[in-house]
């Protein structure tokens, strides 16, 4: 009788084994490089274990801000990583190599790489699957990195619809769309009309309702963490502004308007764009507000 074949090894396997062989890996790397496997199974073997070892020194190295180093050894393990085999090793590669495309600005590269593992998701795994939550978050950061207001827009319009939702609050992916908008409105990178086109472009069914409380918890988060003449808090206060005077709330408005006004004002210095558009939008919100006063 036949020895029966060998268990396929486990990706937990190999962790424990390379946690304790971490500071050898470029020594395992070379070793795996130089075996000759002597059937289709043991090249499968190898080659998983290939993966994890380059995935690792592929974290250290972007640990390390070796960026080089990270890519290199990235990008050979999602050459040779099997999104059907390896599903597990396939998204940590393929996560970990866009987030330090992103940190290198390599945006080009990334975002279709960022596509692919949503798309890969969303067709494998259930709609409130972890993996598909880090994707999406992973894609809009790089549409936020790139200013890329329709991309990000059409990824949240498209998000609640990927769980069979209809336009309701009520699915299992909600924490995600308020994760997005509250990334989108705190992501400091994106210049002031970028941030205001955003805003104004996420009024459809099933999101509009939680924008105002979003930019009120960021105001009040900024206010408790940086102080309430910080320029940040000013701005979340203008963005609050902004979006109540958009929706015809002026009364609602004008306290935050006059808010970021005064901030600015004590922290920015005079002629700035800020502090022009905070006194546009004070004066604008008076005029409505009170049309016999001058």
């Amino acid at each position: 009788m036949n020895p029966p074949a060998p268990a396929s090894i486990a990706l937990a396997d190999i962790e424990r084994l390379l946690d304790k062989i971490s500071n050898d890996l470029p020594a395992v790397l070379a070793r795996l490089e130089a075996f000759k496997p002597a059937t289709p199974e043991d090249a499968a073997e190898v080659r998983a274990v290939k993966v994890a070892v380059l995935f690792r020194l592929g974290e250290s190295a972007h640990g390390a801000r070796d960026y080089d180093t990270a890519l290199s050894s990235l990008r050979a393990a999602a050459a040779m990583c099997d999104c059907i085999s390896q599903p597990d090793a396939w998204f940590k590669v393929h996560k970990k190599l866009v987030e330090v495309l992103a940190d290198r600005a390599l945006h080009e590269e990334a975002i279709p790489i960022a596509k692919n593992l949503l798309a890969h998701c969303e067709l494998t795994l259930g709609a409130s699957h972890p993996r598909i939550l880090a994707s999406t978050e992973l894609l809009g950061s790089l549409f936020l990195a790139t200013s890329d207001i329709e991309g990000f827009t059409s990824l949240l319009r498209n998000y609640p619809r990927s769980s069979g939702r209809n336009h309701g609050r009520n699915g299992p992916l909600d924490h995600a769309i308020e994760s997005k908008l509250s990334m989108l409105l705190s992501e400091a990178k994106v210049g002031a009309p970028h941030r205001i086109g955003l805003v104004n472009m996420l009024q459809f069914d099933g999101v509009q309702s939680s924008i105002e409380s979003l930019l009120r918890s960021k105001l009040s988060t900024n206010e408790r963490t940086m102080g309430p003449t910080h320029p940040s808090t000013c701005l979340a206060a203008y963005d609050l502004a902004f979006y109540l005077q958009e929706q015809g709330a002026d009364l609602k408005a004008l306290p935050f308007a006059e808010q970021a006004l005064k901030g600015w004002m004590q922290t920015l210095p005079s002629g700035h764009q800020h502090i022009i558009d905070a006194k546009n939008m004070v004066k604008s919100l008076i005029r409505r507000l009170f049309p016999g006063r001058k």
